[in-house]
């Protein structure tokens, strides 16, 4: 009869060591709720926004969440390259953020959001003129941005360099186009340059 007792006293010992250990590596997530490197239906079953759009082409696929950052409006996009996790994408929608001007002062706003979370950026400026086009800046950056004259961008490394975190602000198809993306560095995939040879 005294093995009993003794047999769930170190069972319940034991349990009461590993439990706070796995709650605390479920709660180191890399990005929002997800690690690097988990597939679709992972991220699904953890993710609460309201799902509006998935897909895939080629080796890549996508979930795309109707989400806000900064208490502003966004798409909140996960992208797979052959299912596992390489990017998280927020991209700042809105038509209160039609103009130039307003989405640069969102930038700036975002920005500091991201510096009291994270530090100062790894890069030295925001700014940057596109293709060595001084010569035909405007001087007035709205609407340099909006001729596709200059972007703005900054860059953090975070959770011991496994992720970069990219703010930047450019034109797109004739639009100013505002995202963060959190990049996984873990994999040594350079996922702009895949995305790119898919034709994304």
């Amino acid at each position: 009869m005294r093995k009993i007792p003794l047999m769930f006293i170190v069972l319940f010992m034991v349990a009461i060591t590993i439990l706070p250990l796995t709650a605390s590596a479920a709660s180191k997530a890399d990005f929002r709720t997800v690690k690097w490197g988990m597939n679709t239906k992972q991220v699904k079953k953890l993710e609460k926004d309201k799902l509006i759009d998935s897909g895939s082409v080629n080796k890549f696929s996508y979930l795309t969440y109707n989400s806000s950052v900064s208490s502003t409006s966004a798409e909140l996009s996960y992208l797979f390259y052959k299912n596992k996790l390489v990017r998280g994408i927020y991209e700042v929608k809105g038509n209160t953020f039609a103009t130039a001007g307003d989405k640069i002062n969102t930038y700036y706003g975002i920005k500091e959001a991201l510096e009291n979370k994270y530090g100062k950026p790894t890069n030295a400026n925001d700014k940057y003129t596109i293709n060595g086009a001084e010569s035909s800046l405007r001087n007035d950056d709205g609407l340099d941005l909006m001729m596709g004259n200059i972007l703005f961008k900054s860059r953090w490394l975070i959770n011991n360099k496994k992720t970069e975190v990219t703010l930047y602000l450019d034109t797109y198809q004739g639009q100013p186009r505002l995202r963060i993306l959190y990049t996984d560095r873990t994999n040594n995939l350079n996922v702009d340059k895949l995305l790119y040879s898919d034709g994304l």
